[in-house]
């Protein structure tokens, strides 16, 4: 599912939630209902919806976060998305190729500055796909080995 329905669907569960209570504060703090409900300093009376709705926006909130974590887009850790840019893919094969490779020798290889393989070698470690060790003024740069022990 998309994104935006997920958290429109988060937004009207959390209403349908908070209503209720808001409803009923404002409701009971009136002047016109506590001369009008003599058991009001006692007791707030909760009509059979109020419980329904606390239940319908829970289940609602519930739902939706589990839908939300558990999306598609979602993968495991190690695994090479498939959605990675052209770079990023020359990074991966040259690391497969290689094992490990500094971000010196990486930005030399593939011909690009040290900077755009600082940039790629972060965002495939965001990512998960590969794992990073400091090695003097630069890094040491390695495939993040899959679940499986491969």
């Amino acid at each position: 599912m998309e994104k935006a329905f997920l958290i429109a669907a988060l937004t009207a569960s959390l209403v349908v939630l908070v209503l209720p209570f808001a409803v009923m504060i404002s409701f009971h703090a009136s002047p016109e209902m506590a001369r009008m409900c003599p058991m009001c300093a006692a007791m707030m009376p909760f009509g059979p919806a109020f419980g329904f709705l606390v239940v319908v926006g829970l289940v609602g909130v519930a739902v939706t976060l589990a839908v939300l974590v558990n999306a598609p887009g979602t993968r495991g850790r190690g695994e090479v998305p498939s959605a990675l840019l052209d770079e990023e893919r020359k990074v991966v094969a040259l690391l497969s190729e290689r094992g490990e490779v500094t971000q010196r020798d990486l930005a030399r290889e593939l011909g690009i500055s040290r900077v755009r393989a600082h940039r790629l070698v972060r965002e495939l470690e965001r990512r998960g796909v590969v794992t990073t060790q400091p090695y003097g003024r630069t890094k040491i740069v390695r495939l993040r080995q899959r679940a499986s022990g491969q």
